[in-house]
């Protein structure tokens, strides 16, 4: 079957040079990976070429097809093309691309056009979506990688993960709730002290009874954000510290919101007014007050920072729900046991080629944050990790550590996993052992006793 729609799909299409050498290389690289057949003819005849098809034979423009290209990387001779048509609705139309899926893994490429051409005029969308299978549906967001301007376009990656394992086939669904486009963030912002001193800034007060800083007293541009600008930063007449940005003009004022992050000798203050939010004059104005900041205080900043959001256009609600199958990738999972130290161990390791979750008794501990490092046969290390949430229980099972995977990860080729202090082996007789990383040479050597 897959041999036929591999000929017919190849039928269609005329491939570049540089493609058609990608394909060979991919395919030599997976012959050579995989000489003891575990993904085999599957990923031969498939994947490899697969990928291609979804690069060269949708109907993308070719900005889109080169950021579906590099965002893909060493995942894209495992991508699947995805046949389940469009969704169109409120002006927008929605389509999956293709996906590169395990039993416990995804991400899906899916591409969004905005049929007016008006709202989508940069890569700053925000996609709210739901992913389902038979027995369990997520809420998630998808990330923009990717944008047109020519066809108002976008090209979005929704990456999930689930805590059970499906088969090696399954039908998804994808379901988007809503699209908004314009939505900038921003965060990490360094804010201008020098301007600050001990004196009491001129105040006004709100309908609410809020006693709040004026604008305009303390004016100083965002370095890296056009989207808003500082508008007063000091002491307002109640004795709080106060941080008011004005956000360019157009902005959504119930959406958007901009928080300073300040630490005082390396202590967060404590809110005490809470979020600042007036609209003067037809410009909207946002900020944060702090109760316990005094002008004695000024010289021990140890961070202040700004971050936020300023929402430009207007969320879109509709109804775009496509469905399609998958040929999901193997995974495994390994039985933990052995003596590392004080602390129980967690019950199982589960390894796919996009990532890795340790589950076991809540009673174990959050192991998520501890240094991440797989070892491969080749002696090289799989180290680009991103740390995913847990789910911690009392009582039952809990994910104690999740991670994504920033390259594709041939299972075959894994033999152990350092985790913090510990050492998982991942091959041999002793696979699934966990050892300390400290001494395990002479507990392998039978100085130690496991």
């Amino acid at each position: 079957m897959f041999e036929r729609e591999y000929r017919r799909e190849m039928d269609q299409v005329k491939l570049s040079q540089v493609e058609l050498d990608r394909l060979v290389n991919a395919m030599a690289e997976e012959k050579r990976r995989h000489k003891r057949g575990n993904l085999g003819v599957r990923v031969l005849l498939t994947a490899a070429a697969v990928f291609l098809l979804t690069a060269s034979a949708l109907a993308l423009s070719p900005t889109l097809r080169s950021q579906l290209t590099q965002v893909l990387g060493n995942f894209g001779p495992y991508s699947q093309r995805i046949e389940a048509g469009t969704a169109a609705d409120q002006g927008y139309e929605v389509q999956v691309l293709s996906a590169v899926t395990d039993q416990y893994r995804l991400k899906l490429y899916v591409q969004v056009r905005d049929l007016t051409g008006q709202r989508m005029t940069d890569g700053e969308i925000r996609l709210v979506c739901r992913i389902g299978r038979e027995t369990q549906t997520l809420t998630t967001h998808g990330r923009c990688v990717g944008y047109d301007p020519d066809s108002h376009t976008a090209l979005f990656e929704v990456s999930e993960f689930w805590e059970e394992a499906s088969g090696l086939e399954e039908e998804l669904t994808l379901e988007v709730i809503s699209m908004w486009p314009r939505y900038y963030s921003f965060g990490g912002e360094p804010l201008p002290l020098e301007e600050v001193t001990g004196r009491t800034l001129d105040c006004m007060t709100l309908e609410n009874g809020q006693v709040v800083v004026a604008p305009g007293q303390t004016p100083a541009p965002l370095e890296d954000f056009e989207w808003a600008e500082l508008s007063s930063m000091g002491f307002a007449e109640d004795g709080t510290f106060q941080v008011l940005f004005r956000l360019a003009e157009g902005a959504d004022p119930e959406e958007s919101d901009i928080l300073a992050d300040i630490l005082v000798d390396g202590e967060p203050p404590c809110r005490h007014l809470g979020d600042i939010n007036y609209t003067l004059d037809g410009r909207t104005y946002v900020g944060v007050s702090y109760e316990n900041i005094s002008p004695a205080d000024l010289g021990h900043f140890t961070r202040a920072t700004a971050g936020g959001d300023v929402v430009m256009g207007r969320k879109t609600k509709g109804d775009w729900a496509l469905s399609f199958r998958v040929d999901n990738l193997p995974v495994r999972e390994y039985v933990l046991s052995g003596l590392t130290d004080q602390y129980q161990l967690p019950c199982k390791l589960t390894l796919t080629p996009l990532g890795a979750m340790l589950t076991g008794d809540y009673e174990a501990g959050w192991r998520g944050m501890h240094p991440f490092s797989l070892i491969l046969e080749d002696g090289s290390r799989l180290e680009e990790v991103y740390i995913r949430h847990g789910c911690m229980t009392p009582g039952k099972e809990s994910v104690l550590g999740n991670w994504d995977f920033g390259q594709f990860l041939d299972l075959d080729q894994a033999v152990g996993l350092e985790l913090g202090s510990w050492y998982i082996s991942l091959s041999g007789e002793d696979t699934g052992t966990v050892y300390p990383v400290e001494g395990r040479e002479a507990w392998e050597q039978g100085m130690m006793a496991p």
